[in-house]
């Protein structure tokens, strides 16, 4: 099975992440809470950015303030305070106030270099950036992403920075610099890999391609 194929039929219209476009606010978004879910996560970014909608005026809102919202993101409120104050001194330090006009200047090793300077910002989160905030069209993947395409066998089963660098190569050749294509492609493999093609437990009965999936049918002890 080729990955357009795939996606086309994985594609059940669910509704797609509603990730920030701007990248400091994805950053926020990205430190908002401790293993909770999207929506809760996206709520907790809202209140964040109606108190301080720029980096300057995060770095100016006193702890107090930041750590009443902080509370309600799970664990280790404290660290999270930490990381937006973080946040904001890097966007003010080597972006000067405009994250987004900085990125659009650099080349991708430096927009890598320069997201990956930001807490918990590794590869795939820098991707994640750039693509959704309409910087490039670099593609990208979660963990969901990657498990859905190992057990399709359009990856191998390896360890994970050579298994996400033969993802993108996969979505390259499969969408080009097609950046609109590539954000469809990683909702419709993330809301499947979360929902449906579980880690535990795969929903095998609500999956559109279960009977052809090898690697469905092998997690479940099926094959």
């Amino acid at each position: 099975m080729i990955l357009r194929d795939a996606v086309n039929r994985l594609d059940i219209g669910a509704a797609p992440v509603g990730y920030p476009n701007d990248p400091f606010a994805f950053i926020l978004y990205e430190n908002a809470g401790y293993l909770i879910d999207d929506e809760r996560r996206a709520a907790l970014l809202h209140r964040l950015i109606a108190l301080a909608p720029t980096a300057a005026a995060l770095r100016d809102t006193p702890r107090a303030k930041l750590l009443a919202i902080a509370r309600e993101g799970g664990m280790h409120p404290e660290t999270r305070v930490d990381r937006w104050y973080e946040t904001a001194r890097i966007t003010l330090d080597e972006a000067r106030g405009d994250l987004l006009g900085t990125l659009r200047t650099l080349d991708p090793l430096k927009r890598r270099s320069l997201l990956g300077s930001y807490p918990t910002i590794g590869d795939p989160e820098a991707d994640q950036i750039v693509l959704f905030c309409g910087i490039a069209p670099e593609p990208s993947g979660d963990s969901n992403v990657l498990r859905v395409l190992e057990r399709l066998q359009l990856i191998p089963v390896i360890a994970y920075p050579q298994q996400y660098r033969l993802a993108r190569e996969l979505q390259r050749a499969a969408y080009g610099t097609d950046g609109a294509a590539l954000r469809r492609a990683y909702n419709v493999l993330r809301a499947h890999g979360k929902n449906v093609c579980r880690r535990a437990l795969p929903d095998r009965e609500h999956c559109p391609i279960a009977a052809s999936c090898a690697g469905t049918l092998t997690s479940m002890g099926l094959a």
